[in-house]
């Protein structure tokens, strides 16, 4: 529990994530429920074919990518607090998200709390890297993109299919 007040605390900028604590349990159950809640999320969607598969490989890509940053940055040691803070903290916001979709909040406040979870990733890859904030934009827009082709590479179909959700989306706003 001390972990998720933690996480809450980061969300709210009343804490630091290089003050979140130490826990690999609590970096594994982070992954897992992004996991799950992505699944969920994803499995509604009809123009989305692999829900499961889709959100397996997005976490994983997104995990290694940040290893692969926090390596070159010789701050490797970090990455268990790292992932810890951007999949908590995001498995959070989309829980709020959701329950804010099926409350049948304006569309609009889920967009926003989708914008501060970006916002708090490139804040705790800032932390992390301890680097300047245009770096960690850079960083995070550049694994964002990594993931996206790597996506395309083992999914022929999954760019299609998210343009086809995007699409679907468009439509139905008024």
């Amino acid at each position: 529990m001390q972990i998720i007040r933690q996480l809450f605390e980061i969300i709210i900028r009343k804490r630091q994530p290089q003050d979140l604590d130490y826990n690999s349990t609590a970096a594994l159950i982070s992954l897992i429920s992004s996991i799950a809640i992505g699944y969920m999320v994803y499995s509604v969607i009809p123009q989305i074919s692999k829900p499961l598969m889709y959100n397996i490989a997005m976490v994983l890509l997104q995990t290694v990518a940040i290893y692969g940053f926090l390596a070159i940055n010789q701050k490797a040691t970090r990455f268990i607090q790292t992932i810890t803070a951007i999949f908590g903290v995001t498995v959070i916001l989309q829980i709020i998200t959701v329950g804010l979709g099926q409350l049948g909040v304006l569309a609009s406040f889920g967009f926003l709390v989708t914008l501060w979870n970006l916002i708090l990733v490139v804040f705790i890859m800032r932390t992390a890297l301890e680097c300047s904030t245009i770096k960690a934009v850079f960083v995070t827009l550049g694994y964002h993109l990594f993931m996206g082709i790597v996506m395309s590479l083992i999914f022929p179909n999954f760019p299609g299919e998210l343009q086809a959700m995007l699409e679907a989306a468009q439509n139905s706003a008024p």
